[in-house]
């Protein structure tokens, strides 16, 4: 029983490393977070805030430096192993979000979006305490949490910069 108890040990603090990358990057897509059953982020609303390309890029490389570290001093090949894909997950996320950045307008499908966000917790599955929740996100969502922004706003703003058109009406067409 002991030999089994140890075995699992590893499992553990496998957890526990993956927690830091959901803990760290979460907060940019709550959402995905949340629907994985992270409850910290079910009032939460996918990050739109000026600037989160370079903090999202900075909070990876910070979840890198601190996995690596962590990986050369794991002695555990199987939680090496685990350190090891969440690297790499997390370093292929970077470079997909460098090259959308780079490459593709911001698009975002916010009816699809706030549709998922709310299903994911108004599940039936889901305890009566994290279906409530749905209600501090649909606010969050709309701007009328404090310090939110309704999101179609925060979308558009980000929109509006990458086209070079920040704080200009939008053109009619005649």
């Amino acid at each position: 029983m002991v030999a089994a108890a140890e075995d699992r040990s590893w499992v553990e603090r496998s957890d526990r490393v993956s927690a830091i990358v959901f803990e760290s990057l979460g907060p940019f897509q709550p959402e995905q977070a949340s629907a994985l059953g992270l409850e910290r982020f079910d009032t939460a609303a996918l990050d739109l805030k000026p600037g989160r390309t370079a903090r999202h890029e900075a909070a990876a490389r910070r979840v890198l430096q601190r996995l690596a570290a962590l990986r050369k001093a794991e002695t555990d090949p199987r939680v090496r192993q685990d350190l090891d894909v969440l690297i790499d997950a997390v370093e292929r996320q970077r470079h997909t979000q460098a090259l959308e950045h780079r490459l593709l307008l911001p698009y975002f499908d916010l009816p699809r979006h706030i549709f998922e966000g709310l299903r994911d917790l108004l599940d039936a599955r889901n305890p009566e305490s994290r279906r409530r929740h749905a209600v501090l996100r649909l606010r969050r969502y709309a701007g009328m949490e404090t310090g939110a922004a309704p999101i179609a706003a925060l979308a558009r703003a980000r929109l509006s910069e990458r086209f070079g058109t920040a704080g200009r009406p939008p053109q009619k067409n005649s």
